[in-house]
C-alpha cells in the first residue's frame, strides 16, 4: 500500500483527501491543516506538516503557493513523492530548485495541472498539426480564495501549460495588458505570445466574468481549425473543402479529472508509466507565467 499524506485540507485539498481516502493501493494516514477537525476515517491527523515528515511514501501539497517550495522539498529530503497543485512554487529560482531535487533524488514530482486530464484535451491534442494562430479563453466569476496570487497564476497558467505542450518554441515576443478589479492584484489579463516557429497565441484570463468559460481554437496553416470546449468536454473540427467547412464535433463523457491526476501520480511511483505533468512541464509553465505578469501594463 502507498502510504500518503495530504497537506492544505482547503478547497483542493479537501478533493485530495476524498480521492485518496477512496483510491485501491493507497492509504491516506494523514491530512495536515491547521483549520480542519480530524476525521475518524483517517489514521492520523496533524496541524504541522514537519510531524509526517519520514511516515509517507507520498503526499499532496495543496496549500498556498507561497508554502509549496518549503513544504515540498522537506518531503523530497525525507524520501516522499510529491504532487504539488499549481503553480509549483511561487518564484522560478525556487521551482528549478525543487525539480532538481527531486530528479537528483529519483523521486516523481507531479504538478496539478488538471486539465491535462480533461478528455476533450486528451482527444483535441492529438488532432493538433503545427497550430499558427491560437486563442485561449479561460475566465470565471469572482471567488475570494486563491487572491495570494493573480489570475495568470490562478487560471491562466492552466491554458500556459497546455500551450507550451503544443508550441515547443521559444517565445519571441510578449504583449500584455491586464488590471486587478476586486483584488489587488490582476484580475483580468490579456496577452499576446509571438514564437520563433510563426505561432501567434492570444490568451485571456479573468476571475470577474460573468459566467464561466473554457476555451482554445487552434488554426493551421491549411486553415483547419480544431475548438477545445473544456468545460463541456467537447472537440469541434472544421477542414476546407471545396466551397465550405466540413465540420464536426464530438463530446465526452465527464472524467474525474481530480482522481485521474493522482491515480496517474501513483501509477509514476509504481513505475507504471511515465509521470504525466513532471516537474520541469510546471517550472516552464511558471516561468512563462511570471514573464507574462511581469510585462502587463494597464489598459
Amino acid at each position: 500500500m502507498l502510504k500518503v499524506a495530504v497537506v492544505g485540507a482547503g478547497h483542493f485539498g479537501r478533493w485530495h483527501v476524498q480521492k485518496w481516502a477512496s483510491m485501491p493501493g493507497a492509504e491516506l494516514v494523514a491530512v495536515v491543516d491547521r483549520n480542519v477537525a480530524n476525521d475518524p476515517g483517517i489514521t492520523r491527523f496533524s496541524t504541522e506538516w514537519r510531524d509526517v515528515l519520514g511516515q509517507v511514501d507520498a503526499v499532496s501539497v495543496a496549500t498556498s503557493t507561497s508554502a509549496h517550495a518549503e513544504i515540498a522539498s522537506a518531503f523530497l529530503s525525507a524520501g516522499a513523492h510529491v504532487f504539488v497543485e499549481k503553480p509549483i512554487t511561487a518564484d522560478v529560482a525556487s521551482a528549478r530548485a525543487l525539480v532538481e531535487q527531486a530528479e537528483a533524488a529519483g523521486r516523481v514530482l507531479q504538478v496539478g495541472h488538471v486539465e491535462r486530464f480533461n478528455p476533450a484535451w486528451i482527444h483535441g491534442r492529438q488532432l493538433l498539426q503545427d497550430p499558427r494562430r491560437i486563442e485561449m479563453l479561460r475566465q470565471a466569476p469572482f471567488q475570494p480564495r486563491s487572491l495570494d496570487v493573480s489570475v495568470i497564476l490562478d487560471l491562466m497558467i492552466h491554458d500556459l501549460d497546455l500551450l507550451l505542450d503544443v508550441v515547443r518554441s521559444p517565445l519571441e515576443s510578449l504583449e500584455v495588458f491586464g488590471r486587478p478589479v476586486l483584488s489587488e492584484r490582476l484580475d483580468r489579463v490579456e496577452a499576446r505570445l509571438r514564437f520563433a516557429c510563426g505561432t501567434v497565441a492570444d490568451v485571456t484570463a479573468s476571475r470577474i466574468a460573468q459566467a464561466t468559460s473554457r476555451r482554445a481554437t487552434f488554426l493551421d496553416t491549411q486553415a483547419r481549425s480544431v475548438e477545445i470546449d473544456f468545460q463541456n468536454r467537447a472537440v469541434a473540427q472544421a477542414t476546407p473543402a471545396g466551397d465550405r467547412m466540413a465540420a464536426s464535433v464530438e463530446s465526452f463523457e465527464a472524467v474525474d479529472t481530480v482522481r485521474a491526476e493522482l491515480e496517474a501520480f501513483a501509477q509514476a511511483i509504481r513505475g507504471e508509466r511515465p509521470c504525466a505533468v513532471p516537474g520541469r512541464a510546471g517550472l516552464a509553465a511558471l516561468d512563462l507565467a511570471l514573464r507574462i505578469e511581469a510585462a502587463a501594463r494597464p489598459w
